[in-house]
């Protein structure tokens, strides 16, 4: 191909190529956006209660990162034939009448006199109407620009979502909400004695609820919670708390606060000493009775 032919097809070509990168990554930006946007919404409705797991954020960066790479590589592997660029510039310049399609063509290439001129001819068009002006400059700018809202757009959502996972409680879970009334909250309980939690929802309660307690242990446990007829209250009843729990309610929508529960335990008497002093009429010394069981006076 001519040097001064193939020189105006990649002129073209690049402002193609940077209108084709930035036009997908704004699309692939306010794709994920999207996503990050409605997930804590469409979550309780995937998954139940369950909680977001803690990396979404950090998925969804990898994804959107991902996807981005994998569009620019797409967008430049499109622009290694000229035939694509001819098209696009026979649409742009109709007055063409297919010559620049016709200079290009691998069979003409070596055409004699005939084809030295029709690639003469299509070049001095380009020195006229510059082929690159074939996709706008404006547009070139307007897509780089729209690509970097998206951008920021997707930075918000981001930015949301880890906010509303970082208000679900101090574990972490799922998305907090204000229209629930937990009992006892934070409580001090002796050691073996029972634990009742209830949950009054101010607006519409949910269908069902379940009780979640985490103890030192690495086991979660969950126990399903029971509710009174049409009254707007869950209960559930922990038989024996041996050692100190957090727990919360989860529910389809989100999660209470994460409350905590500390155990102690009173003394225990294992060995009673009686030290006697009489009155002084009595003339008695002191006396000591170790290990009693009971004293008599």
């Amino acid at each position: 191909m001519n040097a001064d032919l193939k020189h105006a097809l990649e002129r073209t070509a690049e402002r193609m190529r940077f209108a084709r990168i930035w036009g997908g990554l704004a699309v692939c930006w306010l794709a994920w956006a999207a996503v990050a946007a409605l997930l804590p919404w469409a979550w309780p409705r995937l998954a139940g209660p369950d909680p977001l797991p803690q990396g979404a954020v950090a998925t969804l960066v990898g994804l959107a990162a991902s996807s981005a790479l994998a569009w620019w590589w797409f967008a430049l592997a499109c622009d290694r034939n000229p035939m694509p660029v001819a098209r696009k510039i026979e649409e742009r310049y109709p007055e063409l009448d297919a010559a620049l399609l016709a200079a290009i063509e691998p069979e003409r290439e070596s055409g004699g006199f005939l084809k030295h001129a029709l690639v003469e001819q299509v070049i001095a068009h380009d020195r006229v109407h510059d082929w690159k002006n074939a996709t706008s400059a404006r547009k070139v700018v307007a897509l780089g620009v729209l690509q970097l809202a998206a951008l920021g757009l997707l930075g918000i959502s981001l930015l949301r979502l880890a906010d509303n996972k970082a208000l679900s409680s101090e574990s972490g879970r799922g998305t907090a909400v204000a229209n629930i009334v937990i009992e006892p909250g934070d409580v001090e309980l002796e050691r073996g004695s029972p634990l009742l939690v209830t949950a009054r929802f101010a607006a519409v309660a949910p269908t069902a609820a379940e009780l979640v307690m985490e103890s030192v242990e690495p086991a979660v446990r969950r126990q399903p919670m029971t509710r009174g007829l049409e009254d707007p209250v869950f209960a559930g009843r922990v038989e024996e708390v041996a050692a100190n729990l957090a727990y919360h309610v989860a529910f389809e929508g989100g999660v209470s606060p994460t409350y905590h529960v500390r155990v102690f335990e009173y003394p225990e008497l294992e060995r009673t000493d009686a030290k006697l002093e009489f009155p002084q009429y009595t003339a008695l010394p002191p006396k000591t009775v170790e290990d009693v069981r009971h004293v008599t006076a």
